[in-house]
């Protein structure tokens, strides 16, 4: 685990080191700003699922049946606060960048949306890598990651000449493919097949790209910056919690039934 969190932090910071290598200083400005944000936004998921998922996984590690049923559980609720989190800091990116750092970075927007798609899958992956260390296959955990960080910088090396949006492109392509990947392992820990799996994150998936797709024209005729910007938050979240609502969402009542006994 030491291991493989030293060679997070690296890969964390390597593709910065790569487009300093092959950009000029302001694409890596850009590109660091739109990362800050992104990983704000993706950490404070991963932070409370992650809170939760360890202890309460390694305490069933002795009874698979029941702990499919509860990494299910948590599956959908991750994608459920994860989705519309993350997709929704993509749309209202060009308006938090002007709004917080001034359009001067206003470029930076763009790679943010890139990168938020990208960042809504990730708490799904912190997910998954919990399941595999609460079965002790911390061995897994750490060649799954180094794998990974050596295909995303062999990927940067070849692309860099396409430019830093496609570098970028497939540097997401990549995390959201090597999902597929730490499935396979979950599989063999507790037999929970793709198809379940889909059925668990893809509603969410999909509910959330309408809505960020709906609220973007409702809101195209906004001129107000600030008016703008309010908007789409609003819109996106009321069009959201509606048709969970609508649809019976179990994870969404569920959810809104403990935040009102809280």
């Amino acid at each position: 685990l030491l291991a493989t969190n030293i060679f997070n932090h690296i890969n964390n910071n390597i593709l910065t080191v790569i487009l300093g290598k092959f950009y000029s200083e302001q694409e890596v400005g850009y590109f660091t700003q739109a990362n800050k944000w992104n990983y704000m936004g993706y950490s404070l998921v991963s932070g409370m699922v992650n809170s939760v998922a360890q202890p309460v996984l390694s305490s069933l590690s002795d009874d698979r049946e029941r702990q499919q049923r509860v990494f299910r559980k948590m599956l959908r609720f991750t994608a459920f606060v994860s989705f519309p989190a993350m997709l929704g800091l993509s749309l209202i990116a060009p308006e938090l960048i002007t709004i917080s750092i001034t359009d001067k970075w206003a470029s930076s927007a763009s790679i943010l949306q890139l990168l938020c798609v990208g960042g809504a899958f990730i708490p799904i992956t912190n997910l998954y890598s919990n399941l595999v260390i609460s079965k002790g296959k911390s061995n897994i955990y750490m060649w799954n990651t180094i794998g990974l960080g050596i295909i995303q910088v062999a990927s940067m090396l070849l692309l860099y000449p396409y430019g830093i949006h496609t570098m970028i492109t497939v540097y997401v392509a990549i995390n959201i493919g090597w999902l597929l990947v730490w499935h396979y392992f979950v599989w063999r820990e507790i037999q929970l097949n793709l198809f379940l799996a889909l059925k668990d994150i893809l509603p969410f998936a999909l509910i959330a790209t309408g809505v960020m797709v709906a609220t973007y024209y409702i809101t195209i005729g906004f001129t107000n910056l600030y008016l703008l910007f309010a908007g789409k938050i609003i819109i996106a979240a009321l069009l959201y919690t509606a048709i969970l609502w609508l649809s019976g969402s179990v994870t969404f009542k569920e959810s809104l039934h403990y935040l009102i006994k809280k």
